[in-house]
C-alpha cells in the first residue's frame, strides 16, 4: 500500500489496545496458509480494516480473514506440538505492531517468501 505514515493515524487508533480471540485453528494445501490461527473479528479491527481500505493504493477484493500464519509450507506436526497449538486457542493475543510489508507476488516457495522486506513498522497505542 501506498501512503504517507500520517494516513495511518485512524487505523492506528482503530487498533488501540487490540486483543483477539482465537477461534480455530486451520490448515489448507495453499503453501500460504498450510497452518494458521484464525482470530475473531473485533469492530476495532473492522473499522481499522475499513480505514485502511480509504487509503491510496489499497487492493479491493480480497476476502478479510484475520488470521496469524504458523508456518508456509506442509507442517511437520507431531502429536506434541498439536498439543501445544490447540493451546493457542484459549489465550487471547493482544497486538502492539503494525507492520507493512513489501511482498512480491506470488508466493509459493520459501525462496519467495525470503524476498519480502519490512518497510515500516508502526507501534500500536494502549487501550485509552
Amino acid at each position: 500500500m501506498r501512503g504517507e505514515v500520517s494516513d495511518l493515524k485512524q487505523v492506528l487508533a482503530a487498533l488501540a489496545g487490540l486483543t483477539l480471540s482465537p477461534l480455530e485453528i486451520g490448515e489448507t494445501d495453499v503453501f500460504t496458509m498450510s497452518l494458521f490461527v484464525r482470530f475473531q473479528p473485533t469492530e476495532a479491527l473492522l473499522a481499522a480494516r475499513a480505514e485502511l481500505e480509504r487509503l491510496p493504493g489499497f487492493r479491493p477484493g480480497r476476502v478479510f480473514d484475520p488470521h496469524i500464519s504458523l508456518c508456509y509450507g506442509a507442517p511437520m506436526a507431531t502429536d506434541a506440538q498439536r498439543d501445544e497449538i490447540e493451546a493457542l486457542l484459549a489465550t487471547p493475543v493482544a497486538f502492539d505492531q503494525l507492520v507493512a510489508m513489501h511482498i512480491p507476488l506470488p508466493v509459493e516457495t520459501q525462496d519467495d517468501i525470503r524476498k519480502w522486506r519490512e518497510t515500516a513498522s508502526f507501534g500500536i497505542p494502549s487501550a485509552v
